[in-house]
């Protein structure tokens, strides 16, 4: 083999090893030190957060001639007390979060009492923190910490509570017992349930858009194409777009925003009006689809008008929740129609004529979420 050969493989050879180890770096790089994914924390709208009392704390009140008595919406049965969960926020899927509970738990003894306030449930090694008087104090510190969830519910478990220094300190002051509270005094278990208002969805999966008949003939009639813009896709007249991030729903309805990726475009041939509805969002309170509006050419058309609500759909809109699965679906949500789409419609596609109306129907609408 040639000299000027030989040289030119060893030359190919360590470029490729160059390349190789270069790769190799880049890709250790990127999993030592890229960013960790970030939580989403869902917010919590109900729920309950119930203290059972150990059975010799509970001797150690009545012997103190101390009640712990539930106040503002806190209830007890037997030796538990029950507040309800009243907000919060929670991340399911790595267990951590906060949560208030509404209610008070008094301590009172014959002359004063100890009331505790604001309290909150934190899955931390200090669970329980309450407005304690006049404080924000940690209440109690937790061994036995668990977290499990339970459909779309979390369940946050504290297997003994321990009363903090501070706390037992302001106790005995206010209260005197004759047997003094003291640090580290078990006073019992936690069991927490969150409840979520929405729940986070997660970027898979489509929802599905069906042209009804009478809209799609309105559109052939004008020689008006319906176009799918990536990525979108359509088969007929059944448009499906992508889950993208940042969508909520509730569980059980009246609430939430669900997105999606992709465009539908509307476009007369020969070539002269434009409508292009980009990225849907179905606002689950406000009842109505609502994608990024442009109709072009502008001028004499207005262009990029911003998220617009195009189609409406009825209040109390059924949706079914699956918590073993962690879905959240819906079949066929008639869609109406706004009238002011109708007019941008009339104005781009029929020279100003009243071909499309305001309530007429646009289609529906279907899908299957999946919740965090």
């Amino acid at each position: 083999m040639p000299f000027y050969a030989e040289r030119r493989i060893l030359e190919m050879q360590r470029a490729w090893r160059f390349i190789f180890l270069a790769g190799l770096a880049a890709l250790i790089s990127s999993m030592l030190f890229s960013p960790p994914a970030r939580a989403t924390y869902d917010p919590v709208g109900g729920g309950t957060a119930k203290l059972v009392l150990d059975k010799r704390f509970a001797g150690f009140l009545q012997k103190g001639n101390v009640m712990l008595v539930p106040a503002a919406g806190a209830a007890k049965k037997g030796r538990a007390y029950i507040l309800p969960v009243v907000g919060g926020l929670m991340d399911p899927t790595i267990g951590r979060g906060a949560v208030d509970a509404g209610g008070t738990l008094l301590f009172k003894g014959a002359r004063k009492q100890v009331p505790l306030r604001r309290i909150v449930v934190k899955t931390k090694r200090s669970p329980l923190v309450a407005r304690v008087g006049g404080s924000q104090l940690k209440v109690a510190t937790a061994t036995g910490l668990g977290f499990k969830r339970s459909g779309f519910d979390s369940v946050f478990s504290v297997k003994q509570l321990k009363l903090t220094e501070k706390v037992a300190t302001r106790l005995n002051k206010k209260l005197r017992p004759p047997i003094p509270f003291a640090a580290n005094q078990l006073i019992g278990r936690l069991i927490t349930v969150a409840r979520p208002s929405t729940v986070s969805i997660l970027p898979e999966g489509v929802v599905t858009v069906q042209l009804s008949d009478e809209f799609a003939a309105k559109l052939n009639s004008l020689f008006v194409a319906a176009n799918p813009i990536f990525p979108a896709e359509h088969q007929g007249n059944v448009f499906t777009f992508p889950f993208i991030p940042e969508g909520a729903l509730s569980p059980t309805g009246g609430s939430g925003l669900i997105k999606t990726g992709g465009s539908i475009e509307f476009l007369q041939l020969p070539q002269k009006g434009q409508v292009i509805w980009h990225e849907f969002y179905a606002d689950f309170a406000a009842f109505l689809v609502s994608p990024e509006v442009d109709i072009e050419p502008s001028p004499p058309y207005r262009g990029k008008a911003g998220r617009l609500g195009v189609a409406s759909f009825p209040p109390g809109t059924p949706l079914t929740p699956d918590g073993a699965a962690l879905t959240i679906s819906a079949g066929a949500i008639p869609l109406s129609l706004q009238p002011e789409t109708a007019a941008d419609l009339n104005s781009a596609f029929a020279a100003g004529a009243d071909v499309f109306s305001g309530g007429e129907s646009l289609g529906t609408l279907s899908f299957v979420a999946k919740g965090q």
